[in-house]
């Protein structure tokens, strides 16, 4: 059997904290996005060679995102301010100010409203034709914000339906047209990572030494949840034939493979030297990505020894 020897892509002098492929283009490529403490989220191809780095933040960015079309990026960060920006030619077209630390930002669908969240507890939205003003997502009248604690991640669903994941330990589904929430799900401990997995078939959720898989299609559905061993930090689902899922530590600088169906320790591999913060399965199936407390993300092929990208057939 070979064993998957990853690509390093340098470049980030921080920890890397969050990663984002795009969805799979119409010519078969797609785009990672990397979110880092050093404050300069990085735009790379589907090789994982580099594309250009979006500079304008003087924070750390805590979260990035790509449109469906790969023609626009939202960042979070540090700064209190969410930024968008034009993957072409790097230009920051819009800065979202907020009111403290900005954790998490997503796009909808059809790259024309921003959902942010953060330490704030609120959660805004704000319409791109206007930027300047944002509304509130809130659970009554009385209360504007949407969680007790800091909001870690916002997803967007779909053009109606986003969803939340805060450390108060709840998840929460929301309506965008009532801007009122319809579903909560109480986790068993703090959140520390929520994500769209499996090209968005199923969401991610991981807290204390529990990965869950939600059913993207019925809010607040769990399909399968496992207690690890190893304290996990992140992450992700096959997109493909969605038999294994990839984990990243919080406790050790390993990463490690799961049977989808047995919960079973797979395989184990090493490269990075410290914890690893992000963990996501490029949109093909064919390799998977990985983040660093070392500042380095490092790609790791599926099946490994066969051409593929920038590697070399065995």
């Amino acid at each position: 059997m070979s064993r998957s020897i990853p690509l390093t892509c340098s470049g980030h002098t921080r920890p890397v904290v969050q990663l984002q492929f795009s969805v799979l283009q119409a010519d078969s490529t797609f785009c990672l996005i990397s979110s880092c403490k050093d404050g300069n989220p990085m735009l790379r191809d589907w090789t994982g060679d580099w594309i250009g780095t979006f500079l304008g933040h003087k924070g750390a960015v805590w979260s990035s995102k790509l449109s469906h079309d790969t023609t626009l990026a939202v960042t979070a960060s540090a700064d209190f301010t969410a930024k968008v920006w034009d993957t072409y030619n790097g230009t920051c077209i819009h800065t979202l100010p907020h009111q403290h630390i900005v954790r998490s930002a997503a796009i909808s669908p059809d790259g024309s409203h921003i959902l942010t969240g953060g330490h704030e507890r609120l959660l805004r939205l704000f319409d791109l034709s206007a930027p300047e003003q944002s509304t509130f997502l809130q659970t009554s009248d009385q209360d504007s914000s949407a969680h007790s604690s800091t909001i870690k991640s916002v997803l967007w669903q779909d053009a109606a339906m986003a969803v939340s994941g805060s450390e108060d330990g709840t998840l929460k589904w929301w309506d965008l047209r009532s801007k009122r929430s319809f579903q909560v799900y109480q986790l068993d401990s703090p959140l520390v990572y929520l994500e769209w997995s499996a090209g968005a078939h199923m969401m991610v959720a991981v807290a204390g030494n529990t990965v869950y898989f939600f059913n993207a299609k019925q809010p607040g559905q769990v399909i399968k949840q496992f207690n690890l061993k190893h304290k996990p930090s992140c992450a992700s689902l096959h997109p493909i034939v969605m038999d294994k899922f990839v984990v990243g530590s919080a406790d050790d600088t390993w990463v490690r493979i799961y049977d989808f169906n047995s919960g079973n320790e797979l395989d184990c591999f090493k490269g990075h030297h410290g914890p690893v913060h992000a963990v996501e399965y490029s949109p093909d199936g064919e390799y998977f990505a990985s983040g660093s407390e070392d500042g380095t993300i490092r790609l790791w092929q599926t099946n490994p020894g066969r051409a593929y990208g920038l590697w070399r057939a065995n």
